[in-house]
């Protein structure tokens, strides 16, 4: 399975998952499948409430009034008002996402939507499963123009909130030496263990400074007087009592 790398705006590496082609067409066809269905209700609503006067000239004209955005417009506006899924993506658990750890802007979807001519429409799907399968990052020509790719969001984590808790033991009365931890979440405490765990296995000099801003960063959110000078010390401490305040 192939897998990519981002950086975030915290300057945080965090791995992805990147949508098999098979998992790509899966959400196209379920996405088609509700499209049409939707298009074939409202055709039988126009249908029928034109009955009692039928005219199949004015029906033929409100259906294609009706039918005609939702399907060119479908995927773009389900992909900007959920910020990179449609129904069938959300489905399949699949995003899309900037390569450079921002966020996708409305420019960005308009250029994967435009492109969606070429790669799926004109030709059968064939330009979109050549360029998916064959480049490193799984993208279309629309994900290539836009700098976006479709990623699982299944597999945004190498490591669950259960290896967390299995690192401490409980105890009934723990004292945590920084109780505001909780102001964070499930998601900060995985990006943080993922950190630690890279810094482990390959402590080069960009995994240091990533480690040190984390360590300054959380001093200034749990207002501490005085950044710890051990950054794997301190950051194995808020795990812990993360872990051990909220379960």
């Amino acid at each position: 399975m192939k897998k990519i790398e981002i950086t975030t705006a915290q300057k945080v590496i965090i791995q992805y998952e990147l949508a098999s082609l098979r998992d790509r067409i899966i959400a196209f066809i379920i996405d088609a499948i509700i499209l049409w269905s939707t298009v074939g209700i409202l055709v039988a609503i126009i249908t029928l409430s034109t009955a009692s006067n039928f005219n199949p000239e004015l029906t033929e004209t409100l259906s294609w009034l009706v039918a005609t955005p939702i399907v060119v417009f479908y995927t773009l506006v389900s992909e900007l008002i959920t910020n990179g899924q449609t129904l069938g993506k959300k489905m399949m658990g699949l995003k899309v996402v900037k390569l450079n750890g921002g966020l996708p802007t409305a420019d960005d979807f308009l250029i994967r939507w435009v492109f969606r001519g070429i790669d799926i429409y004109t030709s059968f799907g064939a330009v979109a499963a050549l360029l998916v399968s064959s480049s490193d990052k799984a993208q279309r020509l629309g994900g290539l123009l836009s700098n976006t790719a479709v990623i699982k969001l299944k597999g945004d984590f190498s490591i669950k909130l259960e290896d967390l808790e299995k690192m401490f033991d409980s105890a009934n009365d723990y004292e945590a030496t920084y109780p505001n931890v909780t102001m964070f979440t499930d998601k900060d405490m995985l990006v943080l263990k993922e950190l630690m765990k890279r810094y482990q296995s390959n402590p080069n000099p960009a995994h240091q400074k990533l480690m040190r801003r984390s360590v300054i960063s959380l001093s200034r959110k749990l207002n501490l007087e005085e950044t710890p000078t051990n950054a794997m010390e301190f950051l194995q401490l808020v795990l812990k009592d993360y872990v051990m305040l909220t379960r």
